[in-house]
């Protein structure tokens, strides 16, 4: 069986770098179609979601966050 990584290498070493950028943005068209149907949120059900989880509007949050276009924010 071929590891991931051989493949990887092998494929890199195939295709020019042009082509390589043109894959890249496709994928990530992908991920961010993907977020945005079954990822996606806004902040009024960010809000929702911090008030069900017991979490009150006088309450301090620290918060580590991914605001990539792919987090589905």
């Amino acid at each position: 069986m071929i590891s991931l990584t051989t493949l990887r290498s092998t494929l890199s070493r195939l295709v020019s770098e042009r082509h390589k950028r043109a894959i890249k943005s496709k994928v990530n068209e992908a991920k961010k179609r993907f977020a945005d149907a079954l990822l996606g949120y806004d902040g009024a059900k960010l809000k929702a979601r911090l008030r069900s989880a017991g979490v009150s509007e006088s309450d301090t949050l620290l918060v580590h966050s991914n605001f990539k276009p792919d987090s589905g924010f």
